[in-house]
């Protein structure tokens, strides 16, 4: 994997080569330090690749929510194999989207997005996926940004947030 970060007028760019076996893709991701908290950011362009947020286990396991051209995406890769668990069209066709992703101390994850003032969940109100399938806490499944598509394709953020919720 050959990740491409650049920041450029208060945005940071994440694009770059990576694996076509890989179905994460790029994951610029860090290691928390509790095992419950909210991430956030904002996807500012639309193109064909999938932008977004990732808790990143390995490439075989990982979970994500993003924008892709005009829906937003929850998918997860479960044994290397990628599933899409909801998908929704975008109330807007421009961007911004806001992108979220919160993270139970119960090992369960929840997407939500939004472009206007109300978080919208992906998959039906209080819908929580069972991450428990990810590598084990020593392994430390990371959060953080997502890019994956084709080459001359670029993601662009606003920020990433990542707040820790109390246990």
């Amino acid at each position: 994997m050959q990740p491409k970060i650049q920041r450029q007028n208060g945005q940071l760019l994440l694009s770059g080569k990576y694996d076509v076996a890989s179905s994460a893709g790029i994951a610029l991701t860090l290691r928390p330090y509790s095992v419950a908290y909210e991430i956030s950011t904002l996807v500012l362009n639309n193109n064909e690749a999938i932008k977004g947020l990732v808790v990143y286990g390995d490439e075989n396991a990982s979970i994500g929510v993003a924008s892709e051209g005009d829906e937003v995406v929850f998918w997860v890769i479960k044994d290397g194999k990628r599933e899409v668990l909801d998908r929704q069209p975008l109330s807007k066709k421009q961007y911004p989207v806001y992108l979220k992703m919160r993270i139970s101390p119960d090992f369960t994850c929840s997407a939500y997005w939004k472009q206007s003032n109300e978080w919208q969940e992906l998959v039906g109100k209080n819908y929580k996926y069972a991450i428990d399938f990810l590598p084990p806490w020593d392994r430390s499944p990371r959060p953080g940004l997502n890019f994956k598509g084709p080459q001359g394709n670029e993601a662009a953020f606003q920020f990433f947030n990542l707040d820790y919720l109390e246990p």
